[in-house]
């Protein structure tokens, strides 16, 4: 069952995407129904690291394919690291995770 239906543009929500989209199949999928859902309007796409050496590249490639596949005319980007002086790469850990404990008592 389709249902169609138009939302006016007062009452849409602006949406800026950021992901790691070829991190794992959630992402693009979330791309996907956030592209094809009326209440949103997605102004951009911008593509992010995860673990890897050259997955910002990857996940811009996903992202994008995602995108044309829908027919659709939103932007997608990389992480903008030279204007924003953010890294080009993975960060590495240097120091062991962090522990936090939360106390029950009141």
């Amino acid at each position: 069952m389709t249902f169609h239906f138009t939302v006016r543009d007062d009452k849409q929500i602006r949406v800026i995407i950021d992901t790691d989209a070829d991190c794992e199949a959630d992402d693009p999928f979330a791309i996907a129904q956030a592209l094809l859902t009326p209440k949103f309007m997605v102004k951009a796409i911008c593509a992010e690291h995860f673990n890897e050496a050259g997955s910002m590249e990857r996940s811009f490639r996903t992202a994008s394919t995602v995108v044309q596949l829908l027919n659709s005319d939103v932007p997608v980007s990389k992480a903008p690291a030279r204007r924003w002086r953010g890294c080009t790469s993975p960060l590495m850990r240097t120091s062991p995770p962090l522990r936090v404990r939360f106390s029950t008592k009141l």
